[in-house]
């Protein structure tokens, strides 16, 4: 576990999260058929009916499960990462919530009771202690 894969862990999440968003999108807008209003214009080609939408969804399920298995593996590299160092009770909360759990810095510092800056200072020194002497 490096420095980077830690970056790794949030960057995959964010993009998750943006999946996620577009999967819903798709398959709203794959399920709604628009009905043709008695004064429109009929087009003469061939219009989308909702297929190619379905297949972009379908695309996209499969690579959110394997983004999904990629970030499980991570976190597990990561909570074992977190087991090897010793860290305070407050310490290896903060780098669960920011790691396993994904949190922001304004959750983190409401759940362990510090302001957002303690919760940030508090994770820096954590992955200097961990990385200290290692390449990263």
């Amino acid at each position: 576990m490096t420095k980077e894969d830690l970056k790794e862990i949030r960057r995959i999440n964010a993009q998750l999260k943006r999946h996620r968003e577009l999967l819903e999108y798709l398959t709203q807008k794959a399920e709604t058929i628009p009905a043709i209003q008695p004064k429109e214009r009929v087009q003469t080609s061939p219009v989308n009916s909702g297929n190619e939408d379905a297949d972009s969804a379908i695309d996209l399920e499969i690579e959110i499960r394997r983004e999904e298995d990629l970030l499980r593996g991570m976190q597990e590299e990561a909570r074992s990462a977190f087991d090897r160092e010793k860290m305070s009770f407050d310490e290896r909360r903060i780098m669960e919530f920011r790691y396993l759990r994904c949190m922001t810095w304004e959750e983190i510092g409401g759940e362990v009771g510090y302001s957002v800056r303690q919760a940030i200072r508090i994770h820096g020194h954590v992955v200097d202690r961990m990385f200290k002497g290692k390449m990263s």
